[in-house]
């Protein structure tokens, strides 16, 4: 490890020693979450494959476990052997009241962005939201507190504000020629694995409003995430906004469920 990386592995962005995962890892990690994609839209436009609340639901709950798994992998056999120290998966008591003081001041920006689309940029009034939750009361809490609100946190953070940002921050410290650009490495990680995560929400979008809206919103969250991942070298703040902003989502949305 040379003389500048030293200092930066301290902050936490950078393992306290080599490891052998990188880009090519967080790329094939991305190409998954692109296959899940494209394979769920498959299955969910297929006459043949039979359509249910319990399935879909296991289905997704079987998409993140395989996620998870690939994350475990690249820790243990091509770093230093757990999320923790690979890409500072820990909780502290003071992550809660940052998180949810995070997610409600991102909640409000949310209103802000909404707003701006419809009296500045002209765009018509439309849904915005891209959180969708089975027909059944039942299935719809399981899948909107369980697994949108929980699990998809975890392996979000894990691979956008984890893997992802610091394979970018290593590759900038490490191969970079310019004392300048590898002085904002942390500046680039976190703009490029916000962008990334922007962009791999926007297939969500059905109007034009949403897709300004979500496309903005999430860009911030990430942008927000990212800084404070970088702050603090844990995805503990980040791990809690990103379940307090999906939670809140999904209790709003069951308010109004049928019971």
């Amino acid at each position: 490890m040379s003389e500048f990386e030293k200092p930066h592995a301290r902050s936490g962005l950078m393992p306290p020693q080599p490891v052998r995962w990188g880009l090519p890892d967080a790329g094939i990690g991305l190409a998954l979450f692109v296959a899940i994609i494209v394979g769920s839209g498959f299955l969910g436009r297929a006459p043949w494959f039979p359509r249910s609340d319990a399935l879909g639901t296991a289905l997704t709950l079987v998409f993140y476990v395989i996620l998870a798994a690939y994350a475990v992998a690249v820790a243990r056999t091509r770093g230093l052997g757990n999320l923790r120290s690979d890409f500072g998966l820990e909780l502290r008591w003071v992550d809660l009241p940052i998180g949810v003081g995070l997610a409600i001041a991102l909640r409000i920006a949310t209103v802000l962005i909404y707003n701006f689309a419809i009296d500045v940029l002209r765009l018509p009034a439309a849904h915005t939201g891209n959180l969708e939750l089975p027909k059944n009361f039942v299935w719809a809490v399981i899948f909107g507190l369980g697994i949108a609100s929980l699990v998809a946190p975890i392996i979000e953070e894990l691979y956008f504000r984890g893997l992802l940002m610091r394979a970018i921050r290593n590759a900038v410290v490490r191969r970079s020629r310019s004392e300048r650009i590898r002085a904002r490495a942390s500046t680039i990680s976190i703009v490029v694995s916000a962008t990334i995560f922007a962009a791999f929400h926007l297939y969500e979008a059905t109007n034009w409003t949403m897709l300004f809206v979500l496309g903005a919103n999430i860009l911030v969250f990430g942008l927000v995430a990212g800084a404070i991942a970088s702050r603090t070298g844990r995805l503990g703040p980040s791990l809690i906004m990103h379940i307090s902003t999906n939670a809140l989502g999904a209790v709003l949305l069951l308010s109004s469920y049928p019971r």
